[in-house]
């Protein structure tokens, strides 16, 4: 079968391994691992990055951003996708210290990556910045730091990869209460027909439509680990393949933000069948909250 639309020979899945999981236990690698003996964990060095994508209306929430970077991670390095942005726009950010910029290459791509608002483009970018840049963060430029992210580049050296929620599951148990408005699960998400289009199946026979939603827009890649490189063949990949066609990162049925969140759903629905660990706390995550409902184009 294709990459992104494997069927049940190729994914025990939707999944034997999602069956036995308890609601917001979140990882089955270490489940999984248990009683085989304690492995070595070989911390990576590669150097982390920083990316992001901008187009001209969100130039504004990218300064931000990177006031955020300059404050809290001054000597963190940022590579920037050039998604459509005015030639005085370029040239202000060229004059930014640390950061570069780079011209997302739509040309490789089917034509519908090029609307942003489908966001068909994200994935993509993700697992081109990671095959070149091998260790980074992938951060929306809507999103600001508030602090160091320590923490984040010693989980992305061990663990080699970082997701986290968009919303909250009444189930995760959270640092801080769900309110019922904020909460997200995956089937929430997931518009008619995507499940087939990445499964083979039908939507009655996954059962991952109750786990956490997934955040498109706050992703750490580190393939410089093992972990790293399972992230990318497990989740990345696939979810790319997803991206590459219209019918699965926005199937005829669905709808902008009441049943679909466009690449949270298959990127949700592939991280959870794959059993990777994802991080709830508020603190990864409280910029996400205010995003769930409406939709945030780069």
């Amino acid at each position: 079968s294709s990459k992104g639309s494997q069927g049940l020979e190729d994914w025990t899945v939707c999944s034997e391994n999602a069956l036995e999981m308890e609601e917001g236990e979140g990882d089955i690698e270490q489940q999984r691992l248990a009683g085989e003996g304690e492995e070595e964990v070989i911390l990576s060095e590669a150097p982390l990055t920083l990316v992001s994508a901008v187009s001209k209306d969100y130039f504004d929430r990218l300064r931000n951003l990177i006031g955020s970077v300059h404050t809290s991670e001054p000597d963190l390095p940022v590579v920037i996708f050039d998604m459509g942005l005015s030639k005085e726009q370029r040239k202000e950010l060229s004059s930014w210290d640390g950061v570069e910029l780079r011209v997302y290459n739509f040309d490789k791509h089917p034509e519908h990556v090029r609307t942003l608002a489908n966001y068909a483009w994200k994935m993509p970018l993700i697992q081109h910045a990671a095959e070149e840049l091998t260790n980074i963060l992938y951060l929306d430029s809507s999103i600001e730091l508030r602090s160091s992210i320590e923490e984040l580049r010693e989980m992305l050296a061990s663990d080699g990869y970082f997701f986290t929620t968009q919303g909250c599951n009444l189930a995760d148990a959270p640092d801080v209460p769900c309110d019922p408005q904020e909460a997200c699960t995956v089937g929430d998400k997931t518009p008619p027909g995507l499940i087939h289009e990445l499964f083979g199946i039908p939507d009655e026979q996954c059962p991952l439509l109750f786990r956490s939603c997934i955040a498109g827009g706050l992703v750490g890649i580190n393939l410089d680990t093992r972990g790293g490189r399972r992230a990318m063949r497990e989740v990345i990949e696939p979810a790319v393949g997803c991206s590459m066609r219209l019918s699965c990162i926005y199937p005829k049925d669905a709808v902008a933000i009441v049943n679909s969140n466009f690449d949270m759903a298959p990127l949700g629905l592939l991280l959870h069948a794959a059993g990777l660990k994802f991080r709830p706390e508020r603190r990864f995550n409280a910029a996400l909250f205010s995003a769930l409902h409406t939709s945030e184009p780069a």
